[in-house]
Parts: C-alpha cells; structure tokens; sequence
C-alpha cells in the first residue's frame, strides 16, 4: 500500500510539473505574442508616421516649386496711395482764349494732389488685375493777360475741376525677387466736377461764343503707365507709379469752357498689403 501511495504521489507531482512547465511554455509564446504584437504595432505607427511625412513633404516641396519666391505668389491685396497730378491741359485754354478774344492770356493751373485706392488679385507671378479709384482734388485755373474791354487787363480765377476715375488695371509684372518693375493698362471712367470763377463772367461778356457752365461731366478713360513694387515683407509692398491718364471724349466747350480733353500724370506712392 505504501508502495502505491508513494508512486501515485510523484506521478502526481510529475503531473503538476508537467502542467507548470506547460503553463510557463504557453506564458512564454504569449508573451512572445504580446511583445511581436507591440513591435507589430509600434512598427505600423512609425510607418503611418513616415507616409505622412511623405505626403506632408512633396506638398511642401511641390508649394516651393511653384513659387520658389515668396514674393511671387498669387492672392489678393489692397493698396492705398498718394497723388500728384500734373495737368496737360492749360495750353488748351490759352488755345481758346486767343481764338475767341484775339488776345493771348496766360494760364496758371496748380497741379494738385489727391489718393487712389485699388483691390486687386495677383494671379501669377507675372499678371495682377485690380479695380482702382482714384480722387484729384480741385485745379484752380487761373487766367490773366489783356482779356478785358479795349485790351483792359484782366485776370482772376476762371474755373476750378475736381476729378474722380475709376479704371480697371492689368498689370504685367517682371518678378524680380523683391523689386518688380510692371507695365499698366487700364480703362474706365472719369467724372469731373466743374466750378465756375469769378472770371467767367467778365469773358462771357466779351464774346457770346465763350460760355463757361459749371457741372459733371463723366467720359471713358484709359489709364497707361509703369511701376515699381519694392517687397519689405512678404505681405507688405511699398509702390510707386507714374500713369498717364487721357481721356476718350471731347469735353464740349458749352458746357466745360475751353477744354476739350482732361488729360494728367498721376505720381503716386503707397503701401500694398497683400493677403
């Protein structure tokens, strides 16, 4: 019997080993499992990580290389100048004034200063279009000589011209890193207001065909010039321009006095803030 119980005791230790050693083998792939299954995942994060860096990259790259200069990109901006207006008009008057009166008078017409302001989109590195307003304050035309009765000396202020235009630009752009010389054409619309002067009254005396109305009068507008933008930033451009503006109709004597056309240089400098 004790014989017996002795075997069955160490067949039932060798069972118990035999579990144990079954157990730590299963423990082993397990965790042999759990640690490929970390490598498994912690391989697949990095890689998801790696493609995205790829697709993030040629995006990048792809940006670069469609405008390697930062001062070249498309998009839009807005830009706010000064004017200095110089008329092309006074020699029409003395014109005028000797053909009506017989006598040649002399023409003081102050230049004038005025802002324009313009909202554009540049649509690649060498074309922008914008629409642009532009005010020019008040011309005093001054006439003097002898205009009066019997040659009598006369001179005085004959009328003043307040100008507004609108034009549409294209502007054709040499990208030059940060300093882009372009070309501008435009047309549009000018409007000007026409005030009457305390000596448009003594000439109207003199010759019935001289009669000097004040009023509006609007006319299309071409606008042709050149331009320089120089890049501080990348978002803010100091510009300067000088553009010619001429206009299409005859401004008819009746009604405007003696010109027939207002043409003028605009000088302009002001800030472009692009988006």
């Amino acid at each position: 019997m004790r014989t017996m119980k002795t075997m069955q005791a160490m067949t039932a230790m060798a069972s118990m080993k035999s579990m144990k050693a079954t157990s730590d083998a299963y423990g082993s792939v397990s965790t042999c499992e759990d640690f490929g299954r970390r490598r498994v995942f912690g391989s697949g994060g990095l890689a998801l990580g790696m493609l995205f860096s790829l697709f993030a990259l040629p995006s990048g790259a792809w940006a670069d290389e469609d405008s390697a200069d930062p001062f070249d990109r498309p998009g839009p901006y807005v830009t706010v100048a000064g004017s200095y207006a110089y008329n092309f008009f006074d020699q029409q008057i003395e014109d005028f004034l000797e053909d009506e009166l017989g006598e040649q008078g002399s023409v003081d017409i102050d230049d004038s200063g005025g802002i324009n302001v313009r909202i554009g989109y540049r649509a690649a590195s060498w074309f922008a279009a914008e629409l642009a307003y532009e005010w020019i304050d008040r011309y005093d035309v001054e006439v003097g000589g002898d205009l009066g009765p019997g040659g009598g000396s006369l001179s005085g202020k004959l009328y003043d011209i307040e100008g507004h235009t609108l034009t549409l630009n294209t502007r054709w752009i040499v990208p030059v890193w940060r300093i882009q010389p372009y070309l501008l054409v435009g047309a549009g619309f000018s409007s000007y207001d026409v005030g009457r002067g305390p000596l448009a009254a003594p000439l109207e005396a003199q010759d019935d065909d001289i009669e000097i109305e004040g009023g509006n009068q609007t006319s299309f507008a071409g606008r042709l010039g050149l331009g320089i933008d120089f890049h501080l930033t990348e978002r803010i451009v100091l510009q300067t321009e000088a553009t010619a503006l001429l206009t299409a109709d005859d401004f008819d004597t009746p009604d405007e006095g003696a010109i027939d056309d207002l043409y003028y240089l605009s000088i302009s400098a002001g800030l472009q803030y692009r988006f």
